[in-house]
C-alpha cells in the first residue's frame, strides 16, 4: 500500500488456497502461510515467488521470525517447525 494514497502498489499470486498469515524476514523478503500446508517466499520488489517450503500436514496458520532470521511456522497439524529460509532446512521441534 502507498502510505500517502493508500492505493495498492502491488499483488502477489501464486497461492492456491487462503493465506493465512504473513511476515516479513529481515532481508524484507516476504513469507506466506496457506491453507495448501505450504510456506511461500516472496521477493516484494519484483512480486515473484523465490522458493516454496513443504513439510506440513495442514494449514499453516502462523509464522514468526526469529533474531537471527530463522522463520518460525504453526500448523494445524499440531506441530511448530523452525526454518532456515537461506538453506531450506527444517528443525522439528519434539515434546520433552
Amino acid at each position: 500500500m502507498d502510505p500517502d494514497t493508500g492505493e495498492c502498489i502491488k499483488t502477489l499470486e501464486g497461492h492456491f488456497d487462503s493465506v493465512l498469515s504473513l511476515a516479513v524476514l529481515p532481508d524484507g523478503k516476504l513469507v506466506s502461510g496457506f491453507l495448501d500446508n505450504t510456506i511461500k517466499i516472496w521477493d516484494p520488489d519484483t512480486g515473484e515467488c523465490i522458493k516454496t517450503l513443504g513439510g506440513h500436514s495442514g494449514p499453516v496458520e502462523c509464522l514468526a521470525v526469529l533474531p537471527d532470521g530463522r522463520l518460525v511456522s504453526g500448523s494445524g497439524d499440531n506441530t511448530i517447525k523452525i526454518w532456515d529460509p537461506d538453506t531450506v532446512l527444517q528443525y522439528f521441534l519434539t515434546a520433552a
